[in-house]
C-alpha cells in the first residue's frame, strides 16, 4: 500500500542492534533510596530499547530538545550531522517514544528553523497527521545582539518552535493550566502608560442581609436559585491607597474580593433581569445552578449581579493568582506564540553551565504543567544540561532521563543533587521549593560482544 513518507539515504538499511539492559549504579544515586527517578547515561536509541519493556504506554509526557544540526561544535557536543544521519537518527528515537507513551500523553519537540520542517514530516509519518496538535513559536532573544551566522543575507534568528502531537488525539487528555503569566503590577502600569483603562478596581466587602429568593429557568427549563441582599459593602482599590495602603497592599489584602462587572448578553442574565428589572446601588444578587455543558458541568457555580443595570461581576481571581513568592499574575488563554522566558539567566539556573542551547525551566515547567499531572511519568531522551529532569523534580513528577555525553555526569548528576538539596535557582522561588526526593542512576551495560572481546 503506497503511503505519503520522507526517504533519505540509508533509510529502511539501518543496522541490527543488539538490545542492552540498564545496570543500577547506587554509588551515583542521590536522595530518597526508594525513588523511582531515573538517571541514564547511554546512546539515545538504545536506552529507550531498554526501557521499553517496563515502560511501553506508560510516559504521559515526552519533551526533547534533540540536536539542531546547526553545524556547530559545542563544548558539550559536535551539532552537525550529515543530514540523512540526522534523519535516522530522529525516525528511530521518535518510534521508540510513541511506544514508550501513554495513549492520552503528548510529545514535544523544539527544534530551530534547520530541520524543524524535515521532523514535521517524520512525525506525520510515526504519529500520523491525525494526532498533530500544535506548532509552537518560542521568542529566545530580541533580536539586537541575536547570534547566527549569515546575517549578511538572512535575518537574525529571534524564535524557536516546538512541535506537539498526541499519541492518539482521541484519547488525548486536554491541556491543563495553559496559560501565560505576566506580572500584575507591571500589566496595570503598562495599561496606564498607554491609556488604557484597568477594569480590575471595585471591592466587595460585605454583601449585606439576604432579603429575597426566587427560581429563574434557564432555556432548557433548568432551575437557576437567584438570592438577593441589601445593605452591600464596597470600596475601591483607589480609595484604600487614599487610605494609605500602597497598590499593592490593596490588591495583596482583598484579591479574593476585587472585580469588575460587565453587561456581557448571557441569555441567563437576561432571564434574571426579566425577573428582577433592576437594583439598588446597595443591592446585589448571586445566582446559583448546575451546567449541564461546558468546564464546570455537573458541578455548582455562582454568578454574583450588581449596579442597577444588573451587570455580571467578574472576579479578578478568577483571572489572576497569588504566586508563591507573593506576586500576584494575571493568566491569559495560552496561544501558539510563547515570550517573556528570561533567556538572560538560564546559565546560571541549576549551577551548571551549557553553552549548546540551554533552555529556562520556566519554559519547560510551562509544558509539564499543561500536559501531566502530580506523579505522571515525563521522559526526555535528548537530556542535555538536565533542565527537563530538574523541573520534573520540583513539580513532583517521575522522570526519565537519559544523556549519552559526558556532560551526564559533568552536568545532569550535579544538577539534580543540588535539586535533591534544595537548588533555589530556575523556578524555585515561584513555586516554594524546599528540596527532598531522589534519583537513581543507571549505565547501559555493555554489547555481549564488547564484553567477550575484553575477556
Amino acid at each position: 500500500m503506497q503511503k505519503l513518507e520522507l526517504t533519505w539515504i540509508g533509510k529502511g538499511s539501518e543496522p541490527a542492534v543488539e538490545p542492552r539492559i540498564l545496570l543500577h549504579d547506587p554509588s551515583k544515586g542521590y536522595g530518597d533510596p526508594n525513588t523511582t527517578n531515573m538517571l541514564i547515561h547511554g546512546d539515545n536509541y538504545l536506552a529507550l530499547k531498554a526501557l521499553e519493556q517496563e515502560f511501553a504506554g506508560q510516559v504521559k509526557c515526552v519533551y526533547i530538545d534533540p540536536p539542531y544540526n546547526t553545524c556547530e561544535a559545542f563544548a558539550e557536543y559536535n551539532d552537525n550531522l550529515e543530514h540523512s544521519i540526522w534523519l535516522s537518527l530522529m525516525y528511530s528515537s521518535l518510534a521508540l517514544l510513541r511506544q514508550l507513551l501513554a495513549e492520552n500523553g503528548s510529545i514535544f519537540i523544539q527544534l530551530n528553523d534547520k530541520e524543524m520542517n524535515y521532523c514535521k514530516v517524520l512525525m506525520d509519518e510515526i504519529f500520523g497527521r491525525s494526532n498533530f496538535i500544535n506548532l509552537v513559536t518560542i521568542k529566545t532573544k530580541n533580536t539586537a545582539g541575536a547570534s547566527g551566522g549569515g546575517e549578511d543575507k538572512r535575518l537574525k534568528k529571534n524564535v524557536e518552535f516546538i512541535l506537539v502531537y498526541a499519541k492518539n488525539y482521541d484519547l488525548f487528555t486536554p491541556f491543563q493550566n495553559a496559560y501565560s503569566e505576566e506580572d500584575l503590577f507591571k500589566l496595570i502600569e503598562d495599561m496606564r502608560n498607554q491609556g488604557i483603562s484597568w477594569k480590575y478596581t471595585s471591592v466587595l466587602l460585605e454583601v449585606g442581609e439576604q432579603i429575597d429568593e426566587r427560581v429563574v429557568l434557564d432555556g432548557s427549563g433548568s432551575e437557576i436559585l437567584v438570592k438577593k441582599f441589601k445593605g452591600v459593602k464596597r470600596t475601591t482599590i483607589n480609595r484604600l491607597t487614599r487610605d494609605g495602603m500602597s497598590e499593592q497592599e490593596a490588591y495583596s489584602t482583598y484579591f479574593d474580593h476585587i472585580f469588575s462587572d460587565t453587561n456581557a448578553q448571557t441569555s441567563i442574565r437576561t432571564r434574571i433581569i426579566g425577573e428582577f428589572k433592576q437594583l439598588a446601588d446597595d443591592e446585589i444578587l448571586i445566582a446559583s445552578y448546575i451546567p449541564k455543558t461546558g468546564r464546570d458541568k455537573g458541578k455548582r457555580v455562582y454568578h454574583h449581579y450588581a449596579s442597577p443595570t444588573i451587570r455580571r461581576v467578574i472576579w479578578l481571581k478568577d483571572t489572576a493568582e497569588k504566586a508563591a513568592d507573593g506576586r500576584i499574575v494575571k493568566k491569559e488563554k495560552l496561544g501558539t506564540y510563547w515570550d517573556g522566558f528570561n533567556w538572560n539567566n538560564v546559565n546560571k539556573e541549576g549551577g551548571v553551565a551549557f553553552t549548546g542551547g540551554k533552555k529556562p525551566e520556566a519554559l519547560i515547567q510551562r509544558i509539564i504543567e499543561m500536559a501531566s499531572g502530580p506523579g505522571d511519568i515525563i521522559l526526555d531522551s535528548f537530556l542535555g544540561s538536565g533542565t527537563t529532569a530538574a523541573v520534573a523534580h520540583k513539580l513532583g513528577r517521575q522522570y526519565i532521563g537519559v544523556e549519552s555525553g559526558s556532560h551526564c555526569y559533568t552536568h545532569c548528576l550535579t544538577r539534580l543533587k543540588s535539586v535533591v538539596d534544595g537548588d533555589q535557582t530556575g523556578i524555585s522561588t515561584a513555586i516554594g521549593w524546599q528540596g527532598g526526593g531522589g534519583f537513581k542512576f543507571y549505565e547501559l551495560a555493555p554489547a555481549l560482544a564488547d564484553k567477550y572481546n575484553n575477556g
